[in-house]
């Protein structure tokens, strides 16, 4: 009966432990998110102030707390077209749609991106293989 009850004790103080850390985990993972949109936010306001060497800064410092983001590397797409830094942006499109295939928005940005560099039939490839079918071209 006693080693049943130190059993018990040991999972119960397992499962107290448990829940801490989970708990810690939890508003660690909140405080980031939190810290993660104040810089997003900050961002926007210095993109609108035409203060782009901030905003970049600051879109830079929320990839900094979650550098597997796909949407914080969209963010800053912008930055580095007004910059002309294209081949940048091909990379960050791409790297962006391998982790997010489906996402209508990127693999739209990114054929748009293509066409407006003059790259017709890139585009197109693009288009195509989002839609998962061929696309008819008219010259």
């Amino acid at each position: 009966m006693k080693r049943l009850a130190r059993h018990i004790m040991k999972v119960l103080i397992l499962l107290v432990m448990t829940t801490t850390q989970a708990q810690v985990d939890s508003d660690s993972i909140n405080a980031r998110r939190r810290a993660i949109d104040y810089f997003c936010m900050e961002a926007t306001s210095l993109m609108e102030q035409e203060r782009l060497d901030e905003a970049f800064e600051m879109i830079e410092h929320s990839l900094a707390l979650d550098p597997a983001s796909t949407e914080l590397k969209f963010q800053l797409i912008p930055y580095h077209m007004a910059l002309g830094n294209d081949s940048t942006v091909r990379c960050l499109f791409e790297e962006i749609i391998e982790e997010e295939p489906g996402n209508e928005i990127y693999n739209y940005g990114y054929a748009r991106f293509c066409q407006e560099n003059g790259e017709r039939k890139k585009a197109i490839a693009i288009y195509e293989k989002f839609l998962g079918s061929p696309l008819t071209e008219y010259e």
